[in-house]
This record gives structure tokens, C-alpha cells and sequence, in this order.
């Protein structure tokens, strides 16, 4: 905020600077204006000197006006250009010391902070470069109590309008103003609905291996997007996954409860282990895969949720997934090993190793991973290895081209000291790609990182 300082000695300076400045002013104008130096009769409209006219004549010769008393002044005026020049020299010298100062000033006010309700919302509604700072303000606006009940229902269809289109960028603020209006009663029950139904059917998204082999098993991730929201918190109760091809029954997974927030991510993946009289029901080739998921939708604060919950404010809603796979037959492999030993300089440099031990916490292993722009997508089993001790950690699969990291866990009792080095090995592993949703190929070479240091907590 921006004040007028009450100093004394400051007051006095506006003061002076403003006499100053008006002064010059008033030079100014009446130098332009100038003096008078005759008392002749002067059209009012051209200025033409009416001296020695007939006393009827009734219109101006100069330009045709009619003459009467309004329409004739009297006296020749000359200007004063020493009386201009003093005015403007006194203007500029007070501009000239106020003018830094007023920038100063205006630089400190936040204008936008100023602008009506209707402009704000122009500014929401078209995507502008100040649409973020616009939801901001408009959200504060609402918690000071300084919108109208009209201004409130039009800020809500904005914010849900804006929700409801994933190609436009999603701001917080908007889902805080309508989490605001249904905190204090504004929104309707059907309107509070649809935006948690909006939240749930853009939350999700499920992806399975597209190229199956017959009889063994099927790939599938569930991702999380950010989610469109405000700032308050949601739960999930997903009671189960129920997996169908046509009116085949192929799985079903339960899925315990998960929070959903402004800025919730995420997937989880996992394998779908057919029964062997379901895969005789399918046929090779292609095929349409349906997941639904039902979720119970509800506030934090029921948990939690009773068994009989009549009355409670739960959104119910089942969520589909469809997408098309190939079925090729058994023994047909879904990934290419790359042979390719060109790489392994680049393979290696692209990847590096940190390794924590903390034996006093259950013997647990700290592997970190990063790989940064690996030339090949690879499948790996992590391993390490300490004098004449080998323990697998776990597995890693990576895309080429991209930057990735991985923290991954072990509990193997070894007897290591601070600053110890170990092996760490990574082995190749086709079921590693084939328990992917997207590796096609992977590079079929191992790698040794020798001599990691180990640091012990």
C-alpha cells in the first residue's frame, strides 16, 4: 500500500513545489493570452478588426458572422513570449524534481489490484498473460466479502467453465473460489457434483501393454494428473478394478484409498495374472481390453467412512478405460534385445550411482540411480556386490532420451564400513521390458560400475 507521509517538512515541500507549479502555470497562460494593446472592435469568431464599419452593418466581412454584442470583443491582444518562457521554465524545473519521485510512486501501486471485477474476469476468460494474478485477486475479493451475489454465481461458472476444458491451463485460485462458494452454501448440490466429477474423470489415466504374449500375463499402469482443484483436500475410496474383454471377466483388483490434491501425481503399475481356462477364451489378435473403476468421492474429515453412510455427502462414480491390444501367439516375444556393444561408453556415462547402508535401521540399502539421456531404452536388474557378496536390490527400466532418476531399497545385512566401495551390477532382463507398459527394445549388454563408494549412517 501507498501513504502520504504526514511529516511536516514533507507537506511543506508538496506545498511549495504546488505554488510553484501553478504559478508557472498561470505565467504561462496569461503570456499566451497576452496583453492588450488597442480597444478596437474585433470579430470574436476571425479576429478581423471591425474599425470604421457603418454602424447597420450586421455580419462580419471576413467570415459572414451575424454581429451583435456576443459576437464582438474588444481590443488587439499581443502575446508575452518572456512571460510564456518564465511559466514553462518554472513547469518544467518542478516536473523535472517531481517526476522521479511520482514514477517511484507509481511503480509501488499495484494497479491491477485496482481494476473493477468485470475487467478481471476479461482477463480470467481469455487466457491473458495476467490471468493468474486475476484469479488471485478475484479469490481474495471473494474471502473479504467484496463481490456481489451476482458477480459470485458468474466468478463460479468462469472457474467451472475453466475446469471443464483440459486444453486451457488450470489455475488453483479457480478451484478455490468454488470450493469457497460450496463452504458457504452459494453452490448448488448438482454444481458441487459436477466439479467433483470433473476432478475424478480427468484425474485418472490407465495404459496397457499393447502387444501381449498369449498365456502369459498383462501389463497395466494407472497414472494420476495434477489434479484441476483448489487448495482443499479430497479422498478416493476405489473399491475395486474390474478388468473385462467383450463379456469375459479377466481380473478384478482391489485398490485401497488415496488422497487427491491440487498437485497429486503419480502411477502405479502392475500385471494382471490370467487363469488358464480365461486365456483359452482368447483368441490371438486384436482385441478391446475395458477397465471400470468404481470410487466413492467424499471430504477428509468423514474418515472414516462408516458403514452406513446414508445421508453423507459421497459422489459416487465409476470410471471406463478402453483401449485395443494384440494378442500375439505363446512363445512370441513383445520386446527386441539390442545388440549393440558400440554403446557401452555412452551407456556408462550416462548412468551414476550413490549408495547409502544403514545397519543399525534393519541393515537397509539406499540405491540411487540417475540416468541421463541413455542412448537406448534399458531393462536392468540391480545388483551389488561386495568381496565374495552378491545381493539383487531390485529392477530398473528406462527410456532413451530422457532424463530419469530411481530410488530403490534393499534390507542385506553386509559388514561394511564408512567409505567401503562396492560393485554395482546391472544385468539385462527381458522380463523386465516385458513387465512395462512401453518398452519395445532394450539394450543387451551388462555393466559393472566398479569401486561405488558406500556411505554408512
Amino acid at each position: 500500500m501507498v501513504t502520504i507521509s504526514n511529516n511536516v517538512g514533507t507537506l511543506i515541500g508538496v506545498a511549495i513545489y504546488l505554488l510553484i507549479f501553478l504559478g508557472g502555470l498561470r505565467a504561462f497562460i496569461l503570456g499566451f493570452r497576452g496583453r492588450k494593446i488597442d480597444n478596437h472592435p474585433l470579430c470574436a469568431m476571425c479576429r478581423f478588426d471591425l474599425t470604421g464599419l457603418p454602424d447597420d452593418q450586421q455580419a462580419c466581412p471576413e467570415c459572414g458572422t451575424r454581429l451583435s454584442p456576443k459576437t464582438i470583443v474588444q481590443g488587439n491582444r499581443q502575446r508575452q513570449k518572456k512571460r510564456m518562457l518564465i511559466g514553462a521554465v518554472m513547469m518544467l524545473v518542478v516536473i523535472g524534481l517531481c517526476v522521479p519521485n511520482a514514477i517511484r510512486i507509481a511503480g509501488q501501486v499495484h494497479w491491477l489490484s485496482k481494476a473493477p471485477t468485470w475487467y478481471l474476469r476479461s482477463q480470467v476468460n481469455n487466457d491473458t498473460s495476467l490471468a493468474k494474478e486475476s484469479w488471485d485477486i478475484l479469490s481474495d475479493r471473494l474471502n473479504i466479502g467484496k463481490l456481489s451475489y451476482a458477480q459470485k454465481q458468474a466468478l463460479t461458472q468462469d472457474a467451472m467453465k475453466l475446469q471443464s476444458d483440459i486444453t486451457r491451463k488450470w489455475y488453483v485460485d479457480a478451484g478455490d473460489v468454488v470450493e469457497k462458494m460450496h463452504a458457504t452454501g452459494i453452490l448448488s448440490q448438482q454444481q458441487w457434483d459436477t466439479y467433483r466429477q470433473t476432478i475424478i474423470d480427468q484425474l485418472y489415466v490407465m495404459t496397457i501393454r499393447n502387444d501381449i504374449e498369449h498365456g502369459k500375463w498383462i501389463v497395466v499402469s494407472l497414472s494420476k494428473n495434477p489434479s484441476r482443484m483448489g487448495r482443499a483436500e479430497l479422498w478416493c475410496a476405489k473399491r475395486e478394478l474390474k478388468f473385462m474383454l467383450g463379456d469375459l471377466h479377466l481380473y478384478t483388483r482391489e485398490l485401497g484409498e488415496t488422497s487427491i490434491a491440487t498437485h497429486s501425481g503419480g502411477s502405479t503399475s502392475f500385471t494382471l495374472h490370467i487363469k488358464k481356462k480365461q486365456w483359452e477364451k482368447i483368441a490371438v489378435g486384436k482385441q478391446t481390453i475395458t477397465a471400470r473403476m468404481q470410487c466413492q468421492l467424499y471430504d477428509p474429515a468423514l474418515r472414516p467412512l462408516p458403514r452406513e453412510h446414508d445421508g453423507l455427502d459421497i459422489l459416487e462414480r465409476e470410471l471406463k478405460f478402453e483401449q485395443d491390444v494384440q494378442f500375439v501367439p505363446k512363445g512370441t516375444s513383445t520386446v527386441t534385445p539390442i545388440v549393440d556393444e558400440s554403446l557401452r561408453q555412452q551407456m556408462v556415462q550416462s548412468i551414476t550411482v550413490k549408495l547409502t547402508y544403514k545397519p543399525e535401521k534393519y541393515a537397509d540399502w539406499d540405491v540411487e540411480l540417475d540416468f541421463n539421456m541413455l542412448p537406448k531404452p534399458i531393462a536392468f536388474d540391480v545388483s551389488i556386490r561386495f568381496q565374495d557378496q552378491t545381493q539383487r536390490m531390485s529392477s530398473v527400466h528406462v527410456p532413451a532420451n530422457k532424463q530419469s532418476g530411481w530410488w530403490i531399497g534393499g534390507r542385506h545385512r553386509i559388514n561394511i564400513k564408512d567409505g567401503d566401495t562396492v560393485d554395482v551390477l546391472l544385468t539385462p532382463n527381458v522380463e523386465v521390458a516385458e513387465k512395462t507398459t512401453y518398452l519395445t527394445e532394450f539394450w543387451d549388454g551388462a555393466i559393472t560400475i566398479k569401486d561405488v563408494p558406500v556411505t554408512v549412517k
